[in-house]
């Protein structure tokens, strides 16, 4: 039965899972625009420079969606190059723009209009590595307010965006498992094994993709396992490079995610989990980041799938 989510369009999904090596990306040229195109593009990237430059963002290259299909076990996608300032201000500046490529990326699974690649990841920690038990987290974090996006918000695990320059395979092609390892130190300072990229990237799962409503970006919901305790968790994430963007730090039961589904999230339901924090004072309610259900949904089909005993 399909599923309907509020905040985002479903576009494909596996509930084995993706590795690195079943998703073949091809890089394609960007799209020659019409003049009225442009006008909107260049409409966005002003929005983004005038909103988010005074909090540093910077106008970095990054990948967008031009086409997926599945064909066997495996997922061919295309790529081309757009840039940060296009995509962060689509939506408010561009509005019907942004409807046309989420239209044409539910019909068609296709769509020349940019729209960025941001992995979605869920990170399962345990000291006893890739098999659920009663041992087994969650890891979910908090936004800091002024957080670029979902300010504020609850994510699991945490989110970022593919840049073709950076996250590219041996071959010089993006990956969003490459993008998937190199965040993952980034947010939380958990390094996986980078002497055997191989070993690294078959702990990573790519579960499901969808179009967000609120934004010029598709997200790609991969699955990681990291076999540490909470504490080593902890410690790591105190170095990590960007954790001052984030505001809390949560490691939650598999078996209670299900309240982080509802719309509001009370104080009751999260506090418990906290294991770092820097709130000055903890919200009553926090809202989850708008992906959150959809993850949730594509993580719990794709457990009971790999574990159906679990």
């Amino acid at each position: 039965m399909k599923v309907e989510y509020r905040d985002v369009v479903p576009l494909v999904q596996n509930i084995k899972g993706w590795t690195s090596k079943d998703v073949i990306i091809n890089q394609i040229p960007r799209p020659s625009f019409t003049p009225e195109i442009l006008t909107a593009l260049d409409a966005a990237a002003q929005r983004t420079q005038e909103l988010r430059s005074p909090f540093g963002d910077t106008n970095d290259p990054k990948a967008s969606v031009r086409r997926l299909l599945i064909q066997g076990n495996e997922l061919l996608v295309d790529f081309s190059q757009t840039e940060y300032f296009e995509l962060w201000g689509l939506p408010g500046a561009a509005s019907e723009l942004h409807r046309q490529a989420l239209n044409e990326l539910n019909q068609n699974k296709a769509t020349d209009i940019p729209m960025g690649v941001s992995t979605h990841n869920i990170v399962l920690i345990s000291p006893k590595g890739k098999l659920p038990t009663d041992e087994t987290s969650v890891v979910m974090i908090i936004n800091e307010r002024n957080h670029g996006f979902a300010p504020g918000r609850l994510s699991i695990s945490y989110e970022g965006q593919t840049d073709p320059t950076r996250d590219t395979d041996p071959n010089g092609v993006p990956s969003t498992h490459i993008t998937v390892l190199r965040t993952l130190e980034e947010e939380l300072g958990i390094g996986l094994d980078q002497s055997n990229i191989e070993t690294s990237l078959g702990a990573i799962r790519l579960i499901a993709i969808c179009a967000e409503k609120g934004s010029a970006y598709t997200s790609w919901c991969h699955v990681v396992w990291v076999q540490a305790t909470l504490a080593d968790l902890v410690t790591s994430y105190k170095v990590a490079p960007r954790h001052r963007d984030t505001a809390a730090l949560l490691a939650v039961p598999l078996n209670k995610i299900a309240a982080f589904t509802q719309d509001k999230i009370s104080i009751k339901d999260y506090e418990p989990y906290i294991i770092a924090n820097s709130l000055t004072k903890k919200p009553d309610f926090v809202s989850p980041h708008p992906t959150v259900p959809w993850r949730i949904g594509a993580l719990m089909n794709h457990l009971s799938h790999q574990y159906p005993l679990s």
